[in-house]
């Protein structure tokens, strides 16, 4: 039995269109398509209104996190105590792996960042409280509290003031009571003094919150977030910190690098003067015994002349 080629009969085939054929059928296909989107033009301009309403709300009500990073070499060395063997000869020491994962330990801990909190203050922190939401400010704030004591009275408070002008605001205490109070004067509030000076005026007059924390509490918080990643075979070592405030994350990353710095030449210092300290209590105690090895010597001739005499 014989089949027809390329499935038609009547000895039909499937030839390929002119080029003029291929033309007319990508115009026709064009026109129809473009038909087809002004027909539902009415959805494009739907999807371009939802985009640029997500846009705004996520610009207006979202509080963006920013990531702050740096990189630092991490003096594995620096930080050794005196090796009494080594210095007589015996050897000792530690791997500078191990060295490594004590430094990163110590970048970490809340020991160091609270030196870091104690320097920048980090304790107290300002915010902005609008219409929407609440913006952190850092360095340059509206307010500045330049005293709160006692401490341990003052920790743990939050101050909500409501500006008046550049020299009078309204403590408020809650919903219905307020403290009226004077910038660069104290007041008593929650069992403690407290000054607060004036800046600026921030917008629309909103209110501001003064949070006091307690310093080991935000240094544990600050260690906590730290991202501390070392490079492979090598003391380079990666610090990175999420925070809604970049300035704020920048000068945290900067103070701890500064700080571990200071702290790593103390600590040789420290070191420096143990060893000196080992040092020269070896060479008094070399020279009692070469003094009283003389003195023998001396006293041994003396009594062989007096016999020979």
């Amino acid at each position: 039995m014989d089949y027809p080629k390329n499935g038609l009969s009547n000895g039909q085939h499937n030839h390929p269109p002119p080029e003029e054929e291929k033309d007319q059928l990508f115009f026709l296909d064009t026109r129809s398509l473009i038909f087809r989107l002004l027909r539902n033009w009415y959805l494009f301009a739907i999807g371009i209104a939802l985009a640029v309403g997500y846009v705004k709300f996520k610009a207006r009500y979202v509080v963006p996190v920013y990531q702050v990073r740096s990189t630092m070499i991490v003096n594995s060395g620096g930080r050794q105590e005196l090796d009494l063997g080594s210095l007589l000869g015996g050897g000792g020491g530690s791997s500078s792996s191990g060295d490594l994962t004590n430094e990163l330990t110590v970048l970490k801990s809340r020991t160091l960042m609270r030196k870091v909190v104690d320097s920048l203050g980090l304790n107290v922190s300002y915010f902005v409280e609008g219409r929407v939401k609440t913006t952190e400010f850092y360095g340059n704030t509206p307010v500045v509290l330049t005293s709160a004591a006692p401490s341990d009275k003052a920790y743990g408070k939050t101050l909500r003031i409501d500006p008046i002008d550049d020299k009078t605001f309204n403590l408020v205490l809650n919903e219905d009571k307020s403290l009226p109070c004077t910038y660069g004067e104290p007041f008593s509030y929650a069992e403690a003094t407290w000054l607060v000076d004036y800046r600026f005026m921030p917008v629309d007059g909103a209110q501001i919150l003064i949070k006091n924390q307690w310093p080991d509490a935000v240094a544990g918080s600050l260690a906590g977030s730290l991202v501390i990643d070392p490079v492979i075979r090598s003391n380079v070592v990666k610090l990175g910190m999420n925070s809604p405030n970049a300035d704020k994350a920048k000068a945290i990353v900067n103070k701890l690098i500064e700080v571990y710095s200071d702290d790593i030449i103390q600590k040789k210092n420290e070191a420096n003067l143990k060893t000196l300290a080992f040092v020269n209590e070896r060479l008094d105690f070399v020279t009692r015994e070469l003094y009283d090895v003389e003195k023998t010597s001396k006293t041994s001739s003396a009594a062989g002349i007096f016999r020979s005499a």
